[in-house]
């Protein structure tokens, strides 16, 4: 029998380890769509059984994120059938949140829900389906949030699901801090095609029937100034680091083949196409010698991260007996910048004379990698169904696939954040097949990790996202929209 001492010693020894238990088995609940909180009871977790067809589309298991990514998409898939309710359980070695929704596929947290989630630095998502009182439960995935942060927006256009110049185009920008993005500018019965940026400006290749301009936003000492410039017919365009220059292709024009198909929408090869730089300064546009021979298209141009060097794409398109235009191969080679003068292209070792398709090249920030895509680009490198990216290491030129790739669907343009640890893309993975923004983390080593889905619309498609650092705050640069539409009339 215990003495009076001893029985107090040993309640209160239970007592603080329920308090720290307590303390690190924190919950909270949060209940949408006015289903009742009670509900939580009527979910069986212990006896749920996994189903294939309930599975978590969002995250892939053992994504990482950043520190500061407050308002990451959980979305799913599950059977067709009418759902009583789902549970969307996010679970750390501290704390759990758990939500409740009425037949939904899709949540995103408000920041003080998940804040004291990041902060455990990883957790495991699980969704769990009630269904005629039977629980069912998706494969759980882990998600890992890294020491790092991302202070870069991400940028990326809103288009229809067809390519149609009349239908409303938009550019939206989004922080990682923000649960919305913000609307930079929307057009309609006109085009905002390729668009690029840079750490004090950023440039629109903007098309209303025949007239063609690009707009261009300069920051400086008093503010944003606004700009148009007729470059005539003109393609894909980049910006030099510091802003001083802009690369295009000219002399671009091709017939392009549409189709009713989401995945598949159209063919576009270019007939022609040089390299031209446009000095802002001076106002000159002049070809890039090196990168505008007559003989060969040069395409997707792209500064390095010292501005030193132009990589781009150099291919030729030949008439085949059926009257259509194809591409053999695409190569990537180097040329020296050397302010506007150029030089002697170099292939570049591995992705060139291989008799593949090489296209959509970036330099990494750091200077140890460049990323590009591959695919069969015969017919043009526009959402081919079969593109991968791939990771060219600097230094012994040694080509990787990149595990972020889902085989049979399209993984395409792509951008590197400032600190060469994060890479945006656009992928069709979706079920819907339509085009999404992703994110996937890069170590130093040049391995990518698991991607998570940045940004989406629903009946619209997201694509061409780009970096851009959060010290180029455009929204404050006036309205681009009024302006477009002015240097278009």
């Amino acid at each position: 029998m215990l003495s009076r001492n001893t029985h107090h010693v040993v309640t209160l020894v239970v007592f603080c380890f329920l308090a720290v238990a307590s303390a690190f088995t924190e919950s909270r609940v949060v209940a949408i769509d006015n289903i009742s909180p009670n509900a939580l009871a009527r979910f069986n977790r212990t006896a749920a059984v996994v189903d294939e067809r309930l599975r978590i589309t969002s995250i892939e298991n053992n994504a990482v994120i950043p520190k500061n990514h407050r308002y990451p998409i959980v979305e799913w898939e599950s059977p067709e059938d009418c759902s009583t309710a789902f549970l969307v359980e996010l679970k750390s070695g501290k704390r759990t949140l758990e939500v409740l929704l009425r037949r939904g596929s899709r949540w995103q947290p408000d920041s003080d829900e998940f804040a004291k989630l990041l902060s455990d630095g990883e957790m495991m998502i699980t969704i769990y389906r009630l269904n005629r009182g039977l629980t069912s439960k998706s494969r759980p995935v882990r998600l890992v949030v890294s020491e790092r942060t991302l202070t870069d927006r991400v940028v990326y256009r809103v288009v229809p699901l067809y390519f149609n110049p009349g239908e409303p185009v938009a550019i939206k920008l989004l922080s990682l801090e923000q649960r919305q993005p913000e609307l930079l500018l929307k057009v309609q019965r006109a085009c905002v095609g390729c668009h690029a940026y840079a750490s004090v400006a950023a440039v629109f290749n903007c098309v209303q029937k025949k007239t063609r301009k690009a707009v261009t936003v300069q920051q400086g000492d008093r503010g944003y100034r606004l700009g148009q410039h007729d470059f005539k017919e003109f393609s894909f365009v980049s910006l030099s680091p510091d802003g001083k220059y802009a690369e295009m292709v000219k002399n671009a024009t091709g017939k392009i083949a549409k189709r009713k198909d989401v995945s598949d929408p159209f063919d576009f090869v270019y007939n022609s196409g040089d390299i031209y730089i446009y000095n802002f300064q001076t106002g000159a546009l002049a070809p890039l010698p090196g990168a505008s021979d007559p003989q060969f298209n040069e395409d997707l141009p792209s500064f390095s991260p010292d501005g030193k060097y132009v990589l781009f794409s150099r291919y030729q398109a030949v008439d085949k007996k059926e009257k259509l235009r194809v591409i053999e191969s695409m190569d990537l080679y180097q040329v020296p910048f050397n302010d506007g003068k150029g030089g002697a292209p170099v292939p570049i070792p591995n992705a060139s004379a291989n008799h593949m398709y090489q296209y959509f090249a970036r330099y990494a920030p750091n200077g140890k990698w460049i990323s590009f895509c591959r695919a069969n680009a015969s017919k043009g490198f526009f959402v081919r169904k079969d593109s991968d990216i791939y990771l060219l290491t600097l230094n012994d030129h040694a080509v990787t696939k990149l595990s972020l790739n889902r085989d049979g669907t399209m993984d395409s343009w792509h951008d590197w954040s400032s600190d060469s640890h994060w890479l945006i893309f656009s992928s069709k993975r979706d079920k819907s097949q339509l085009t999404a923004v992703y994110m996937s983390y890069i170590d130093d080593d040049g391995k990518d990790h698991p991607p998570i889905k940045l940004a989406d619309e629903p009946e619209r498609k997201t694509n061409t996202p780009q970096f851009t650092p959060a010290t180029l705050d455009l929204e404050h640069a006036g309205n681009l929209t009024d302006y477009i539409y002015g240097c278009l009339q």
